[in-house]
């Protein structure tokens, strides 16, 4: 609110005050000077000189006014203390407004700080999931290798069994040849021994013919 200077008695009306009235305000309270509007706050000040705004001295009552011009240095203290009391409110609500403003920004501060906290903890544990992944893995190459050792060592037993299986077969026949070849020995054997059993023989006393 800034400083307004009081219209002059008989001056126009300009556009800062409405055209004179008949002496009653808007809201339905008898303006104390007639002629001119005064503004409800203006009225309750003047008809209130106890006010913590400023004090009247108590010989001046706004009936003993009411036909009197504004006393241009009262109107112009009451102007000042209204525009300190609307800068005052200003400061207020700029100051209530920065400290909304600090709140959220506090507000907002703890909640990162408690997003960054299980940030940390969401890496540590991931760092912890990584190194076992890498135990994992490293365990994994090593069994694998292990596996290809395996694998190439069975291969060669199998290749192993398969040339005894074969020498097996080899020599599963030379026995079956053998054993022939022994049970067509053993027949000879027998053959020799009763042909020499029969050319030993001596016979005695036997009525016979003689061989020609």
């Amino acid at each position: 609110m800034s400083n307004i200077t009081p219209p002059q008695n008989g001056s126009a009306p300009s556009d800062t005050f409405p055209a004179p009235t008949s002496g009653v305000s808007p809201s339905g309270i008898a303006s104390p000077f007639p002629g001119y509007y005064v503004a409800p706050h203006l009225q309750y000040l003047i008809q209130n000189p106890g006010s913590p705004v400023f004090s009247f001295e108590q010989s001046q009552q706004p009936s003993a006014c009411a036909n009197t011009s504004i006393d241009q240095g009262l109107y112009s203290e009451i102007m000042n203390k209204l525009c300190s009391i609307e800068k005052r409110q200003k400061s207020m609500d700029s100051k209530l407004g920065k400290l909304e403003h600090i709140k959220a920004d506090i507000k907002i501060f703890n909640k990162m700080s408690v997003i960054e906290c299980r940030v940390s903890t969401l890496d540590l544990k991931l760092t912890v999931t990584e190194n076992k992944l890498m135990e994992i893995e490293r365990s994994r190459s090593f069994d694998s290798q292990n596996c290809d050792e395996l694998k190439s060592q069975l291969k060669h037993f199998e290749k192993l069994v398969s040339g005894q299986c074969e020498h097996n077969k080899i020599l599963s026949g030379k026995i079956d040849s053998l054993n022939s070849l022994n049970s067509q020995l053993s027949e000879d054997i027998i053959d020799l021994q009763s042909r020499s059993m029969r050319d030993n023989l001596l016979f005695f006393q036997c009525a016979g013919r003689a061989i020609v």
